[in-house]
């Protein structure tokens, strides 16, 4: 059985949907899978690699438009490849590796099973491309074997299973990574409401609009300017991307550049480290671009408290109202009075540390990796 995996973004972004690809395929499968990708960092970028359960290949890219990169090598070697593939395992959105799929399916006459797993719509954030997208969307998944919800929000909230004909077809399987303690860590703010040392706050993602990191910046300096509980603050945000010169100028501007530190270069002991060391974790996205957010995943699994925003998508399936703190999108006033009302007392911290963990185990990389490979043999 040999598989082809569309990971959607770059192999070397290590988080996302590449993340989770990797991370499902760490295991026996019956054949050593291809996890297949465009490059969007570099035009000049190819990279192989071989591992012990799946190969890597990225792809150089022609040009790019925001996070759709076309790429001349990858055409050729889809092409190629998918005659000999028994399985494409499509991560969506991915309009050019979808395009691809019908193109082969219909006129080259290649037709492996296909199995998406639908990570998140995109229509909204393309307006003018949306009736193309959704007419793409609508074929392919209507020629699909199955399609995998991560969560019952995506399933609902669903346009295109609408419109496929066969519901049969459709099924819900969490999403999940490997390598979380496993065990719950106990945290004390007792010694910050002392002022006896920061109150230490993260946020770990892509500095991309959609992830509302200026509100949350913007949130800090309303907290220093009306500061109930006299108690110092520290932000640090792990990420890199385009927007890192703006919002180190926000920073500046707003004159926070002793309390916010936003670093784009941290390998992933480093960020476990932050994990260990920081007391809340803010999760301020805006837009459903932000479709799961594994990041709230890691800081629950280290029983920390996670401030967030209302999506009403896997965001808040991961880590929902009765969990973290769910507030407002855009609202930084919402997300000063909740650091405020988290950090209250130590029993009602504790409560929030308590039920992070908790919820954390119920997302298991097994049990994913055994659903995926008992749909595969199916």
């Amino acid at each position: 059985m040999t598989i082809l995996c569309l990971c959607r973004a770059p192999l070397n972004y290590r988080a996302g949907i590449p993340r989770f690809c990797k991370e499902l395929y760490s295991c026996y499968f019956s054949s050593k899978p291809i996890l297949a990708s465009v490059a969007f960092s570099s035009p000049n970028q190819f990279k192989r690699v071989i591992g012990p359960y799946y190969t890597e290949l990225v792809f150089p890219y022609l040009f790019k438009f925001g996070t759709i990169a076309i790429s001349l090598s990858y055409i050729s070697f889809f092409v190629k490849y998918i005659r000999s593939s028994k399985i494409i395992h499509l991560n969506h959105p991915d309009p050019f590796s979808s395009l691809l799929t019908l193109f082969c399916y219909f006129l080259l006459g290649c037709t492996p099973k296909i199995i998406i797993t639908w990570h998140a719509e995109i229509y909204k954030s393309y307006p003018f491309a949306a009736p193309l997208l959704v007419f793409l969307d609508s074929l392919l998944f209507n020629i699909a074997d199955h399609i995998v919800y991560p969560t019952l929000f995506h399933e609902k909230s669903s346009f295109l299973r609408k419109l496929t004909l066969d519901k049969s077809k459709f099924s819900v399987i969490p999403l999940a990574i490997d390598n979380l303690p496993t065990s719950y860590q106990p945290r004390s703010i007792q010694c910050v409401l002392a002022c006896d040392r920061d109150l230490r706050l993260l946020s770990v993602g892509r500095l991309v609009s959609y992830k509302g990191y200026r509100f949350a910046i913007m949130a800090l300096r309303w907290l220093l300017d009306h500061n109930e509980f006299d108690f110092d603050l520290h932000y640090t945000i792990i990420g890199h991307g385009p927007l890192f010169s703006s919002l180190q100028s926000l920073v500046v501007s707003l004159d926070l550049v002793d309390v916010v530190t936003i670093l784009s270069d941290v390998d992933d002991n480093d960020k476990f480290d932050f994990y260990k060391n920081s007391d809340l974790f803010l999760f301020p996205s805006i837009s459903q671009s932000e479709a799961f957010g594994f990041s709230q995943l890691e800081a629950m699994s280290y029983s920390i408290p996670v401030l967030n925003t209302c999506l009403n998508n896997g965001v808040n399936y991961l880590c929902p109202p009765d969990v973290g703190f769910t507030v407002t999108p855009k609202s930084y006033l919402e997300i000063s009075e909740g650091i405020i009302s988290i950090c209250q007392s130590q029993s009602t911290y504790s409560s929030y540390c308590h039920k992070s963990f908790e919820r954390s185990t119920f997302f298991n990389i097994d049990n994913v990796r055994s659903s995926y490979q008992t749909l595969f043999h199916d």
